[in-house]
């Protein structure tokens, strides 16, 4: 087993047993010190077991993609199988020891889940290769394959037509693999260690809790994410300078010329490499000035020179910081790559195998690498590589930039790892994380059964076009009214939309800022359908943040190019689950298209209509604009609705608007409040909603219910008097709201189910009662009754009697305070407080120049490459033509076959 995938998660193992945590290691490698709280259950026979696997590393590059595959997957399998029957590990299985977490690395090492579940224990996994197949199958994670490369490829993110073609077949090689001969084998070991175990293996890895990956998206590149899928890349790293060995140190200081530092890795030992390419090497560091570290594991090094110092092993992190250091010579993994760019060292990289090329290719994109073939290694290859390093200084400003951008981060990696593996304990496994489309298949994932239907249904529809016009002529008088209302909806809010940027522009003080020369870092934008306003950030020169009250709707993802699957994320003008059934898929299919049409072809040219008229000048246009909206900051929190995947340019922070510090209420107020001695409602249907524009017969339904009850009644009603008004109901224009659902004798919250209210109501721990009208109401209302804190009413069908019994309901039924609570609960459990991650997003694209670095490949690609249309187009149409020309060969070859074996009569036959 590679010591280098051990190091990752050793770092936290020792992170947590620092923080107090009894922490038991099984491990390949125990430690030589013992260290508080870490016990280690070491499992030494796979080192053993794996030499001779580890001494081959190098003939691996001379497979096929196929086999390179193939004995990777054997690798995992048979590492899988050696740990599982270390005697260590079963007696671990008899004892009855108990645990919080299991954390595994997760390397085609499946099986391994069995160990969690026999202990009863949610997992978390940690990555040390970033979000491979076997990683994202196990939260859900999407992974579009139209600019998220296969980690066993060298391809970069935006690929053209041919690198997406390749992609796709490597990417669907590797899941055939995957699906039909990786995890049956890991199914057979299942079985074999686990034979009495209840859950199915697919069920086991569906359900992993959480997992850390081992890099950060200034590494390699920005792509989505689940929610339970969380960047700690470099978490490992040393932040405090350690001291090196005397030697070292004296053999550094004294590099007055500078210094290299060439290792392979752990894998690959020095002694295994050709001797052709050793002698090569020598050659070179024989010729320079500078002093050599060279990772060799034998005593002797031939034709070794004074300048070149050998050791079996060297403190990596330790001597890439040191200031002398002017080049790594490495073979491109991970950690290596990893440490290179947190000390601001440049690379002459030469990948093997697995993801090395993937990220040499990557290093030398960034402008801080040159990258070698071994196969094709010479000694003259190498010393221009190694001078041009050492003697342009392009190669260390570009690796130190990124060493900036990777080193701002809000918080150290191995902290934010620590954070969330106590979250996912005190959460008990946090299955609140857990996206729906954790539980889809393949199918149903990516809707080719809607497809499928859709398809046989046109078909059909086509064959029986007569009967079928009849039936939808019926059918029509059904089905027209809700059609009907959901396009008036889609038009309406876009319509608004248009008028209120059109309004906005037209303002003089607008016109008057435009005419300024104010500068302006960044320009904060309401991403809601006014897309013609970032042609004001671009007149101003300014990168643009957009700030999304309404959650990641379809106008918000396309900014950033974030995926929605239709599968499991409902439209936000829908009040469907996340976990939908076929029927609520496909009304979510026909929803998402309506509103992507009319956005496409409504919304959107009369955007640009706007744009031109008040920016004629303006260089880019406006689709150009939108799709460069560096940062959207969303106001939502998966525990406020769902999990669901992100743009790594998507920040939650749902409820940066709460006043965390409690404000006292006006005298009145806190009167009226404090003698509730049975407690008191808040009713608002927030700041679009009068109270004086309700239907008079819904306010004589609404005083009644209020009128019988013991509680008091904190009314938002915008006239001086109310009809009918009783002692218990004090009204005004405007509450302090958050303040008011602070008070802890407000027992009941009834509200239209704003983001804004079920934000608070959730943060402060107050029921609510749900009237949604429009927009994203009806699914924020939805969300609440499923979570159990909320009854939900229609303002259509509201009565005396459905009120009063829904009020009293919540008052009397504690369940519903117990299950906001819980939640109250997990939202307030962040390791940072939402405004201050807004503003450090914000400064941090200022300081960065609108951080071009987070924009993802797939916000330059249109609808149709982004989903790889053009690509299933291609091969279709191929097929097609193959097998009519087959057809063609096919027969032609028969007509020929039945030419040749036809008899020929003789002439005597003939004759007669």
């Amino acid at each position: 087993m590679a010591k280098s995938h051990f190091i990752v998660g050793s770092a936290l193992m020792k992170g947590l047993a620092e923080k107090g945590h009894d922490v038991s290691v099984i491990s390949p490698f125990p430690l030589k010190k013992p260290l508080k709280n870490y016990r280690d259950i070491p499992t030494t026979t796979i080192v053993e077991v794996t030499k001779d696997l580890m001494n081959s590393v190098l003939d691996s590059r001379k497979k096929s993609t196929l086999e390179s595959f193939t004995s990777i997957f054997e690798m995992g399998e048979m590492i899988t199988n050696v740990t599982l029957q270390e005697r260590t590990i079963q007696d671990l299985l008899k004892s009855n020891e108990k645990f919080d977490i299991v954390i595994m690395e997760v390397f085609m090492n499946e099986a391994m889940l069995g160990l969690a579940n026999h202990l009863k224990a949610p997992v978390i996994g940690v990555s040390t290769f970033g979000a491979s197949l076997w990683v994202c199958e196990m939260v859900g994670s999407p992974s579009p394959i139209s600019y998220v490369p296969s980690p066993f490829s060298n391809l970069p993110d935006n690929m053209d037509f041919m690198q997406r073609l390749t992609n796709l077949a490597m990417v669907t090689v590797e899941r055939l693999i995957y699906d039909y001969y990786h995890i049956p084998k890991q199914v057979a070991l299942y079985k074999k260690y686990f034979p009495n175990a209840k859950p199915s293996l697919p069920d086991l890895i569906r359900n992993v809790s959480l997992v850390l990956l081992n890099t950060h998206f200034s590494l390699s590149y920005p792509r989505p994410y689940a929610i339970n899928m969380v960047e700690v890349g470099g978490m490992h790293l040393n932040r405090v300078k350690k001291p090196l060995p005397a030697d070292l140190q004296e053999f550094l200081d004294s590099a007055k010329e500078g210094a290299i530092y060439f290792s392979m890795g752990s894998n690959i030992k020095g002694k295994t490499l050709d001797m052709d390419k050793v002698k090569a090497i020598i050659g070179v560091f024989r010729s320079l000035k500078q002093k050599v570290l060279w990772k060799w594991e034998d005593d002797v090094l031939p034709s070794k020179t004074s300048n070149i110092k050998i050791s079996p092993w060297f403190p990596q992190d330790d001597v890439l910081a040191h200031p002398n250091v002017k080049l790594f010579i490495t073979h491109g993994g991970l950690l290596s790559t990893t440490e290179a760019i947190y000390h601001g060292v440049p690379i002459v990289a030469i990948p093997i195998f697995g993801d090395q090329p993937l990220n040499a290719a990557r290093a030398e994109k960034a402008g801080f690498a040159r990258v070698l073939s071994y196969d094709g290694l010479t000694e003259d290859l190498l010393r221009e590589a190694v001078l041009d390093i050492l003697n342009n200084n392009k190669y260390e400003r570009n690796v130190k930039k990124i060493s900036n951008l990777y080193r701002d981060q809000p918080t150290n990696p191995l902290d934010k790892a620590i954070y969330w593996v106590e979250y996912v304990a005190r959460h008990k496994g946090a299955v609140h994380m857990h996206s729906a489309g954790q539980e889809l298949n393949f199918i149903q994932y990516h809707n080719l059964d809607l497809f499928a239907t859709i398809i046989i249904v046109l078909v059909i529809f086509l064959y029986l076009s007569k009967k079928v016009f009849r039936l939808v002529c019926m059918m029509n008088t059904v089905l027209d009214m809700r059609k009907m209302s959901t396009l008036e909806s889609f038009t309406s809010i876009f319509e608004m939309g248009e008028m209120i940027t059109n309004v906005t522009l037209q303002e003089r003080i607008i016109q008057d800022l435009m005419k300024s020369n104010e500068k302006f870092d960044v320009v904060i934008v309401e991403v809601f359908m006014n897309e013609a306003l970032l042609g004001l950030a671009n007149h101003l020169k300014a990168p643009v943040i957009g700030v999304s009250t309404f959650g990641a709707s379809l106008w918000v993802c396309e900014m950033v190019g974030s995926p929605s699957p239709i599968s499991y994320v409902p439209s936000p003008f829908s009040n469907l689950p996340d976990n939908m059934d076929f029927m609520q898929r496909l009304t979510n299919l026909a929803m998402v298209t309506v509103e992507r049409l009319i956005y496409d072809y409504y919304h959107i040219p009369k955007q640009v209509a706007l744009y031109k008229k008040y920016f004629p000048n303006a260089k880019p246009s406006l689709p150009d604009l939108i799709r460069n909206v560096s940062l959207v900051l969303l106001n939502t929190h998966f525990s406020l609705s769902y999990p669901r995947p992100y743009a790594i340019n998507m920040v939650e922070v749902g409820g940066m608007h709460l006043n965390r510090v409690k404000k006292p209420l006006p005298a009145d107020l806190q009167e009226f409040l404090d003698s509730a001695k049975e407690g008191a409602i808040y009713f608002s249907m927030g700041s679009n909603i009068k109270g004086k524009t309700l239907d008079m017969d819904k306010v004589k339904a609404i005083i009644g219910v209020f009128r019988s009850l013991k509680q008091k009644v904190l009314w938002k009603w915008e006239d001086d008097v109310l009809p009918s008004k009783t002692s218990n109901i004090k009204i005004s224009p405007w509450f302090p709201q958050d303040d008011i659902l602070a008070h802890p004798n407000v027992k009941l919250f009834i509200t239209h189910g704003g983001l804004l209210s079920t934000t608070e109501a959730i943060y402060h721990g107050v029921p609510i009662v749900a009237i949604p009208i429009f927009g994203d109401q009806p699914l924020n209302a939805a969300r609440a009754e499923k979570a159990g804190f909320a009854r939900v009413l229609s303002y259509d069908g509201l009565t005396e009697d459905l009120l009063r019994e829904a009020v009293l309901d919540i008052l009397n039924n504690n369940k519903y305070e117990r299950n906001v609570k819980k939640i109250s609960n997990l939202y307030r459990d962040q390791p940072t407080n939402p405004l201050d991650k807004a503003i450090y997003w914000v400064e941090y694209v200022a300081r960065h120049k609108g951080a071009v670095h987070m924009h993802s490949a797939g916000q330059e690609l249109n609808f149709i490459q982004y989903h790889n249309l053009d690509l299933f187009a291609t091969i279709i149409i191929v097929l097609v033509i193959f097998l009519y020309l087959s057809k063609k060969v096919f027969r032609l070859v028969c007509k020929s076959r039945t030419q040749v074996t036809t008899p020929v009569k003789s002439r005597k036959e003939k004759s007669h």
